[in-house]
This record gives structure tokens, sequence and C-alpha cells, in this order.
């Protein structure tokens, strides 16, 4: 026990050991309750078993009649547009009710002003009337990104899965809206 390092600090610099102690305190106590702080990560991150789905969810845009091909953009710009389609595909499902609303009652109802609640509400979260206008901002996105000056934007949303033989099958398509801006 005598040879450990935290037993030479101990003996060396009780202030530096008090630190290291709380650190290693609140990291323990982060990690009883699931939140994340680098350079600490939890198991489930990376090494979770990763189970398949019956389902998958795949998302189409059409730009007029043209089909949007993803490979085409960058990665970040990939992942802003399926990100947010998936989001917006999320709110619909929740009847554009946030589920961060949960978050924000759960760590701050009862610590904060119920003014500051929903100020901190209405800088976070996503209604209907924010999320009414995220075809046009999306058409706005996809447009510059693109370079081209098309008014229409379709979003299909596909649930595909695979049989016995790999092989893809689509189990229905949906639109999940259209903006014309004619």
């Amino acid at each position: 026990m005598k040879n450990t390092f935290l037993y030479k600090v101990w003996k060396n610099d009780k202030l530096l050991f008090g630190l290291f102690s709380l650190f290693i305190f609140f990291q323990v106590y982060f990690t009883y309750k699931g939140v994340e702080s680098f350079p600490f990560v939890h198991w489930g991150m990376y090494s979770k078993v990763f189970t398949a789905n019956e389902n998958y969810t795949v998302y189409t845009l059409k730009i007029d009649t043209e089909t949007v091909c993803f490979e085409k953009f960058l990665d970040p710009q990939k992942g802003m547009i399926l990100g947010t389609i998936s989001k917006y595909d999320a709110l619909k499902k929740a009847q554009f009710y946030d589920s961060l609303n949960v978050v924000i009652d759960s760590r701050f109802k009862g610590k904060v002003s119920e003014e500051k609640l929903v100020k901190l509400r209405n800088t976070l979260t996503n209604d209907s009337a924010k999320a009414s206008r995220y075809p046009a901002w999306l058409l706005g996105y996809v447009a510059d990104m693109r370079l081209i000056n098309n008014s229409s934007i379709s979003v299909l949303k596909h649930q595909v899965s695979y049989d016995k033989n790999a092989r893809l099958t689509t189990q229905s398509t949906d639109t999940l809206f259209n903006l014309n801006e004619n």
C-alpha cells in the first residue's frame, strides 16, 4: 500500500491528494449517474453488443423530381441533412413534443424559477411552429450546397428490412413532407 501513487501523494502534498480524491469521487459519481465526462467513456459506448433491427428507416430526398444522391456530399453535410430529417421525423411522430423537455424537467424543474424554465425550453426545444419552418430551411441548405435554385423539395421515408437471403425489401414508403415554393 505504501508504494501506491495516491499514498505517496498523500505523504508529500495533502492539497494535491485532496484534489485527486475529489476528482476520483466525482468521476465515480458521474459514471454511476451515467454522465459522460472526458477522458472517461462508458463501456456501453464502444463495447456494448450491437443488436440488428428488424426494420431500418431510410430517407429519400427529392428536389423537384431529381433524387438527391447523398454519396456526393461530404460526411458533415450528409450528417446534417440526415440528422435533421430524422429529428424532424421523431418530432412528427411525437406530435411535435420535443423529448428534451423531459431532460429539462428532470434537471431543472424546482431548481430554477418558472420564468427561466420557460426561457430554457423556448431556447432549446422544438415545437410545431419551429418545425414548420424546417422544410424551407432544408430546401435552402441543400440548394446552397448544390448551387441550384429549385423550388420544391420532398422527403420520403422508407421502412426497409432484409430477408433471410440478405436481400433488401421495402416494407412501406411514406411522404414525410412536401414543400413547393412557386
